[in-house]
């Protein structure tokens, strides 16, 4: 191989490495602010009363589950899931006051869920599934007043 070729062919490799690098990293990462998700809301959306579930809850138990990510660099834990029982206060639709819901967000790098603990409240809207489990992710930016 002449040495014209070599170096196409380094080139080429590097270009391929460096795509595949920035693929990985992008697949880690939130594309944009429009695309970021809360299902534990500080307030209710303005469209909310449109989902069939909408109430003021306080978490009774919450866990979060972890995910082990390792690549040559550097291993770590992420959040990957929060599972949690929260306890009706206030039924605006499709519930009942003292109710209690499980709440399941499976989290991604697009998520912006507050930390999710014992005692404290939030709005829910959304829906409860056949399976059992209340489900209600809002895009962030909707959620300005």
């Amino acid at each position: 191989m002449n040495k014209t070729k070599k170096i196409r062919l380094r080139n080429c490799l590097f270009s391929l490495g460096l795509g595949i690098l920035l693929l990985e990293q992008s697949a880690l990462a939130c594309m944009g602010v429009d695309l970021e998700t809360i299902t534990f809301l500080d307030r209710l959306p303005k469209d909310a009363m449109k989902k069939s579930t909408v109430a003021k809850v306080e978490v009774v138990s919450a866990t979060t589950d972890k995910l082990k990510i390792e690549n040559a660099e550097k291993s770590e834990e992420i959040d990957s899931k929060i599972t949690a029982e929260v306890k009706v206060l206030e039924a605006l639709k499709g519930t009942k006051k003292g109710a209690l819901i499980k709440v399941v967000v499976e989290l991604s790098s697009c998520s912006s869920e507050p930390k999710v603990a014992p005692k404290q409240t939030y709005y829910l809207a959304g829906s409860i599934e056949k399976d059992g489990i209340f489900r209600g992710e809002w895009r962030r930016h909707t959620l300005q007043p």
